[in-house]
């Protein structure tokens, strides 16, 4: 056999990995062409690929050679003398490491033209996917007819809204890797509301930690809000701010014993995942998180029409939560058609119909001036990807206090319907 470097000899035992069935169908889908900078060693990969694609077995010796046009014959000689020679195990072992490898250094020459911007943000992005490559090796999906596989997933832990004719209606709350989004115009109380599911969050029943990202106010703006939910008051500068101290420390003990950590932030879910990565360092472990608001996160990749980018940042959201095993809630504008109407619904969603198909759960909150005047509005639930939806929660909505609170259901007999069109969606 022709003599070969470490290197040179170690690439070829990858390479040689593709002629085996066994191997190939662990890890056929991760060995790509452009991991391999040898001119030779990359057309060889790229052509046995193309033959597993179309017939799904390892290519002849004398097939490969047509394929390559007579080319490279003595590297094909050694793999498949290798093939039958070598001991492929340790290369098998060794073919997710040394693909994450090679699409890291892909992926630095890729980013030098962000290094010279600037925009870190995404080489952290293309080196993070780089070490995801191989992560699902071993998955080999879920045997639906066997329930004891299943089963338990139904049973895991959901993190309640304190939102309580809500929370029933989602059954507890949402669940691990779950994302939950309020829908409403402009000043309709959507950050008012995501104040209201980390208090409800953090209460007694669950005693949960939140990690509250806003996007829009300071972080000191969110504490204040959480202040006037717990006494439903704002504290005043001109009051006595010691006395406010005092009575927030003695009740937070009771009705707030889950810890509430609040971050103003730019940028996109990657800054997001640095404080929680953060927390988790010092010990706190978040069991909720919330971001206001999902449309002021900034897209990781720029695409050409602006509607996919919106789409996909609500995507990072919900893989923000599966990725830290906790469930999201965020929030979205409606436009403009939504001002003034009595049921809002998903087609009201601005920018990106994307968001709907994505988001687990969607509330939207509905007020007429009337209503408003009054201190009432309505939660429509739009949608429960595992549940009832079309149904309609009635609110006390005290907005001096950043209180809401559901007080019932809206019935069939109060005519719910008469809001809706035919088809169920809502009109003018």
């Amino acid at each position: 056999m022709t003599e070969l470097s470490d290197d040179r000899l170690f690439r070829l035992k990858i390479l040689a990995c593709t002629l085996s069935p066994r191997i190939m169908s662990s890890y056929g889908p991760i060995l790509l062409p452009q991991y391999f900078q040898q001119q030779d060693e990359h057309d060889t990969c790229d052509a046995i690929r193309g033959y597993w694609q179309t017939y799904r077995k390892p290519p002849p010796l004398e097939d490969l050679r047509d394929m390559l046009k007579g080319d490279y014959p003595d590297l094909l000689q050694v793999l498949y003398d290798g093939l039958a020679e070598w001991d492929l195990s340790y290369a098998a072992d060794r073919m997710v490491q040394f693909c994450q490898e090679q699409a890291a250094k892909i992926a630095v020459l890729e980013s030098l033209p962000d290094v010279e911007s600037g925009d870190l943000s995404k080489v952290v992005e293309r080196l993070k996917e780089a070490m995801k490559i191989g992560e699902d090796i071993g998955y080999r999906g879920i045997h639906v007819n066997d329930p004891g596989e299943w089963l338990p997933y139904v049973q895991t832990e959901k993190i309640p809204t304190g939102l309580v004719h809500l929370d029933i209606c989602l059954e507890g709350g949402l669940a691990k890797g779950e994302l939950g989004v309020f829908l409403a115009p402009p000043n309709y109380g959507k950050s008012m509301a995501l104040i209201n599911v980390g208090f409800g969050a953090a209460g007694p029943i669950s005693q949960s930690n939140v990690a509250h990202f806003s996007f829009e106010m300071n972080d000191d703006v969110v504490a204040k809000r959480y202040g006037a939910r717990l006494l439903f008051r704002f504290p005043n500068r001109h009051g006595d701010n010691d006395q406010y101290e005092k009575d927030f420390r003695r009740y937070a003990q009771y009705i707030l014993p889950g810890k509430i950590r609040a971050f103003r932030v730019t940028g996109d879910v990657n800054v997001i995942r640095y404080h929680l990565d953060r927390l988790i360092d010092e010990g706190f472990i978040p069991d909720l998180i919330i971001v206001d608001y999902g449309d002021e996160v900034s897209a990781q990749r720029h695409y050409s029409d602006h509607w996919v980018e919106a789409g996909s940042v609500f995507k990072d959201l919900r893989d923000l939560g599966h990725d830290y095993g906790c469930p999201v809630w965020t929030a979205t504008q409606a436009n403009r058609s939504a001002l003034g109407k009595e049921i809002i619904t998903m087609k009201e969603i601005a920018e990106s119909i994307r968001k709907a198909a994505i988001a687990d759960v969607i509330i939207a909150i509905c007020q007429t001036w009337e209503e408003e005047q009054n201190e009432q509005a309505r939660l429509f639930l739009a949608k429960i990807r595992d549940g009832r939806a079309r149904r309609m929660l009635r609110a006390k909505y005290y907005t001096p206090e950043q209180a809401l609170i559901t007080t019932g259901f809206v019935t069939n007999k109060e005519n719910l319907y008469a809001y809706l069109d035919d088809d169920g969606k809502g009109e003018n």
